[in-house]
């Protein structure tokens, strides 16, 4: 796949650095209806972008191959020529096990810039290609306005809860680039963020426990959240 240095195009990165300790296995394979979480996520973004950033660290190895698994499977299903043109690679964070902030700008200064990019954690396996259409759509009608400040930062919102992913424009991604903030919420509070009410639940589901797992093998049996 190429395609990873496309100017103002749409991009997801993808955080998968992290230790999973809490989980008690390593999330990104876990199985969910037959598909592993990472999967599960890079789903949510692959109609809707032109490319995904996986940032790896601990565990660099099985992610990079679940990303091979998952560059197969597309290209299987959307044909030589479509696969040719998206852009899907790693990043790898030699700072995994520091702040995730540190995955966050690994990442990002990956992305070319003038580009909108979606920020997610890989373990929001939930979440669907209509949500995230939703949000580019809603970044797309900013754009047309041309009075006063626009926003630079789409989040989702459940229930009065903010969740994942967050979609930041050209504006916002370029001050991430160069940004020293401690952590993402702080950079995040000081730019011009919109709230997007969803329906659906997934963007708040973090997988971070075996309990956590239950309850979304449970939710996507029943489908509670789409």
């Amino acid at each position: 796949m190429s395609g990873c240095s496309i100017r103002e195009a749409w991009y997801a990165l993808v955080l998968a650095a992290g230790f999973s300790s809490r989980a008690g296995a390593f999330k990104p394979a876990l199985p969910l209806a037959g598909r592993a979480v990472l999967h599960r996520v890079l789903d949510a973004f692959a109609p809707v972008v032109d490319g995904v950033f996986v940032v790896t660290g601990h565990e660099r190895a099985r992610v990079e191959n679940l990303v091979a698994e998952w560059i197969a499977e597309y290209t299987e299903y959307n044909g030589a020529e479509r696969a040719a043109s998206f852009c899907a690679r790693t990043v790898y964070n030699p700072d995994y096990a520091k702040e995730m902030m540190t995955s966050v700008l690994a990442g990002a200064r990956a992305v070319p810039r003038g580009s909108f990019l979606f920020i997610v954690p890989a373990d929001y396996p939930l979440i669907t290609a209509e949500v995230t259409r939703g949000l580019r759509n809603h970044a797309l009608r900013a754009e047309l306005h041309r009075d006063g400040e626009k926003p630079d930062v789409f989040i989702p919102r459940h229930n009065g809860k903010n969740g994942h992913p967050v979609l930041l424009a050209p504006e916002s991604l370029a001050a991430l680039q160069a940004s020293a903030s401690p952590s993402l919420k702080e950079f995040l509070s000081a730019r011009r963020r919109v709230y997007i009410d969803v329906d659906n639940a997934g963007v708040l589901e973090d997988l971070d426990t075996p309990e956590d797992y239950a309850r979304i093998e449970k939710m996507l049996r029943e489908k509670d959240c789409i």
